[in-house]
């Protein structure tokens, strides 16, 4: 094995890894996820103050990276 292989190998790893851990998205469900005031359709907030508060919040509470 050479070092190009060992490289992808560890990048394989990493990903894999990464994929694992990582935190599920907000689906679009018609009202924004923060205050439930009615969205477009594929929107999960209504507006960036909803979308920052939101983030925040999970940050503090530990719920996201």
């Amino acid at each position: 094995m050479d070092q190009l292989d060992r490289a992808q190998q560890e990048n394989e790893l990493h990903l894999g890894l990464q994929l694992k851990h990582r935190q599920p998205t907000l689906q679009p469900k018609g009202v924004c996820h923060w205050c439930d005031h009615p969205t477009e359709p594929s929107a999960q907030f209504c507006s960036t103050a909803c979308r920052d508060d939101h983030a925040q919040y999970e940050r503090k509470n530990g719920l996201r990276g």
